[in-house]
């Protein structure tokens, strides 16, 4: 181990995004004499929170869970926000820098240090000279000019808030989860998550582009495990859109499951029984090109009647043809093969174990470690939820932190 640091930091957080910079502030506030150390992979904290919600920073959810919570946070640290009638709730100027600036502004005024460039090789629990047990974490930084140093510092508490996988641009990698396995840890399996769906076949890239309304349904072996009104809109690879992203959170795979388990449905026309009217347009004359028309966009009349193969006009007014196009119009169904990649994820669903955490997200194999954000088994839909949970874990967490110092050190047994 060698000669330990004289300094031993109150608190120590790995990560200075929404978590993190939450967890700081709030300890801070708390104990204003706690010693606070932020460790950022990135050269700047808060570095997701600019790319949320295309840069206008969807931070909360009025029908969230912490919402009173992080609205009281929101609140004290001079944040501004605006509430739609749909429950979304951003800052009144809509700008997610604006957000990033100001959590980066408190953490000035409350003059918490922030090691920036730097990744946490590895933590260990140690103990001091009087076997006051601390952790020992390893720390890679990497200077403007290139140039890396290795060194060590000590905390009585860390709180973990290295997010999970989604935008590894952003320094998500993951890192956490190894902290968590390293202190006896289970982690649910993660997978990307609030992405688009990549389906099977080739007609896509005829539907690139499209968008419609309506509602989707997810099955699982034939059972109906998701519905959601909302807009979907064609890629190149599949189908993208809010409620398909939400739809993302129900497709984990248990042992021995594919995505062949899975069908999507799209009813086009939810709300209204189209087969009458389909009627009516062939009683008037209607041709190929007009059946579908003022019904969905023309590329996906295309779509439908090029799937059914009618070729002629006499046979749009077989009641047969009819029906299949009503079916088809209600129940337009795709194959899924994959969820898109991490990088085009917004969110990690898995992640460390819940149970395993207290209300206070300390780990209850490790006193004096805390999990917060995206690192944890949490996922929200779109809508703010996700950010509402990383930034109400951490100042649960600072809470949990800044109580334990007030109990003193934990002797070696």
């Amino acid at each position: 181990m060698g000669d330990l640091p004289d300094k031993i930091y109150d608190i120590c957080i790995i990560g200075g995004g929404a978590s993190g910079t939450a967890s700081a502030i709030s300890a801070k506030k708390i104990k204003p004499e706690a010693s606070l150390l932020i460790i950022e992979k990135n050269s700047f904290v808060c570095r997701k929170i600019k790319a949320t919600g295309n840069g206008k920073c969807n931070i909360t959810n009025i029908n969230a869970k912490e919402y009173q919570l992080v609205s009281r946070f929101f609140d004290s640290v001079g944040i501004v926000t605006r509430t739609y009638e749909n429950g979304l709730v951003y800052p009144y100027s809509e700008s997610a820098a604006d957000v990033s600036n100001m959590l980066f502004s408190n953490l000035k005024k409350h003059k918490i240090p922030i090691l920036l460039s730097s990744t946490v090789l590895n933590i260990d629990k140690t103990f001091d000279k009087n076997n006051n047990k601390i952790f020992e974490i390893d720390i890679l930084e990497e200077k403007e000019d290139g140039i890396k140093n290795k060194f060590t510092v000590c905390a009585k508490n860390i709180i973990i808030a290295t997010g999970g996988k989604a935008g590894p641009k952003f320094g998500s990698t993951g890192d956490g989860y190894r902290f968590a396995r390293a202190f006896g840890h289970r982690v649910v399996k993660t997978i990307p998550i609030l992405a688009g769906i990549e389906c099977r076949g080739n007609e896509f890239k005829y539907l690139q582009g499209v968008r419609v309304k309506g509602r989707i349904n997810l099955f699982k072996n034939g059972i109906n495990i998701f519905t959601e009104d909302g807009e979907v809109q064609f890629t190149k690879y599949g189908i993208s859109g809010i409620a398909v992203f939400n739809m993302t959170r129900f497709m984990r795979l248990n042992e021995g499951e594919s995505f062949n388990d899975f069908e999507i449905s799209i009813d086009i026309c939810n709300g209204i029984d189209i087969l009458p009217i389909l009627r009516a347009k062939t009683i008037n004359g209607a041709n190929e090109e007009d059946i579908l028309a003022t019904i969905t966009k023309p590329e996906i009349s295309r779509f439908i009647i090029d799937k059914l193969k009618i070729k002629n006009t006499k046979n749009l007014s077989d009641e047969n043809n009819l029906e299949l196009i009503s079916d088809l119009v209600h129940n337009l169904k795709f194959n899924p093969v994959n969820i898109r990649s991490w990088k085009e994820a917004q969110c990690t669903s898995g992640g460390v174990d819940l149970n395993e955490l207290d209300e206070n997200y300390q780990s209850k194999k490790e006193s004096g470690v805390f999990f917060t954000g995206e690192v944890i088994d949490y996922d929200g839909p779109c809508g703010g939820y996700n950010l509402t949970n990383a930034f109400a874990s951490g100042i649960r967490a600072s809470r949990g932190a800044v109580d334990r110092l007030g109990k003193g050190f934990e002797r070696q047994k």
